[in-house]
């Protein structure tokens, strides 16, 4: 841990993933040794009164497939959530939101299939909560990771966030307009061809309300 927060001050990219890299295949080679406990522990992740830094937050987005199987189920593992998604939650974000973003998505996107219901269960409060404090940037961030990770199945609630993201299309934000534009080609890289046409309505009702404030405005 102690070399990864150099690495990361001293912006050695390189190093840093080829560190985060080394420590994925001692998880993989070694599960016998509890690894992912300890790096848990190393980033205090329970009564936390500090953000997390750098290194923590790419520690556990690298633990991700470890603890994701259990995470609805082990209180150490829920843990990690719930520290990820009560630094999102905070009043004032940190600059190391964005890696924290990628940690929390990258534990829901882990998750097995079979434990479906409590991953979209989360992701509804996490939207909530983006809702509430405006900030939708980071909802539709999480989303984009989620529905173009390999190991996630979007199928039952692609109408569902297509409709969430696309509500944001016509945003005051440019940023945030990109933002939805990488999240739908998300979500579509994932579908079917049949799944994708389902979606036309949603879009085209989208494209309608876009137009019609534009003829509202002039």
């Amino acid at each position: 841990m102690n070399k990864l927060n150099m690495f990361v001050k001293n912006n050695k990219e390189a190093e840093a993933d080829l560190l985060i890299v080394s420590l994925k295949q001692m998880l993989n080679k070694a599960p016998e040794l509890r690894i992912q406990d300890r790096l848990i522990a190393l980033c205090d992740v329970v009564n936390r009164t500090t953000p997390f830094t750098l290194a923590q937050a790419r520690v556990l987005q690298a633990l991700a497939s470890e603890i994701a199987p259990k995470v609805f189920t082990k209180r150490s593992y829920f843990a990690v959530l719930s520290a990820l998604f009560a630094e999102l939650e905070a009043p004032v974000l940190t600059g190391n939101t964005t890696e924290v973003v990628l940690a929390y998505a990258e534990v829901l996107s882990c998750v097995p299939y079979s434990e479906r219901d409590s991953t979209w269960e989360e992701l509804d409060k996490f939207y909530d909560l983006c809702e509430s404090k405006d900030r939708a940037g980071l909802f539709i961030d999480v989303m984009a990771h989620y529905c173009k990770h390999p190991a996630t199945k979007i199928d039952d609630i692609a109408d569902l966030y297509c409709g969430r993201v696309l509500a944001y299309m016509n945003d005051s934000n440019p940023e945030i307009v990109a933002k939805v534009v990488i999240c739908m080609n998300s979500i579509f890289g994932k579908l079917t061809k049949e799944a994708q046409f389902l979606l036309v309505p949603q879009i085209r009702c989208a494209i309608e309300k876009i137009s019609l404030k534009s003829v509202t405005r002039k």
